[in-house]
């Protein structure tokens, strides 16, 4: 006989988020994972599923994902932490002015203004 443990995760949320991510931050009260995963514990405005996707602390009001920027030879280079490697698929998107409708992705050296989408692949 050999026992498997079922992949559980969360069903109701845009992304699902493994059970043992919200165990390891002691989220899922009375086992309510739904619940757990849709909470803003850290009350920074992000729920529990999008401090997962974008690899922040969700009992931490201060954890953050940032970008960088630094440019060379006139051409911008960003940069982000967390950075989850092959785990997040990371989206640059950037514009020229603030007041143009889309942004654009590949974007380009003429972009003034960036930002960075997290997504599981």
């Amino acid at each position: 006989v050999v026992w498997t443990t079922a992949n559980r995760e969360t069903r109701t949320t845009p992304v699902p988020v493994p059970y043992g991510w919200l165990d390891g931050f002691a989220l899922a009260d009375g086992d309510d994972y739904e619940a757990a995963a849709l909470a803003d514990a850290d009350r920074d405005g992000h729920a529990a599923w999008q401090e997962y996707v974008a690899g922040t602390c969700p009992t931490n009001a201060d954890s953050r994902f940032l970008v960088g920027l630094s440019m060379s030879g006139g051409t911008p280079f960003l940069s982000w932490t967390p950075n989850l490697g092959t785990a997040r698929r990371y989206i640059v998107e950037g514009k020229a002015a603030l007041t143009e409708g889309d942004w654009v992705s590949p974007t380009n050296s003429a972009s003034r203004f960036f930002r960075v989408k997290v997504e599981i692949p």
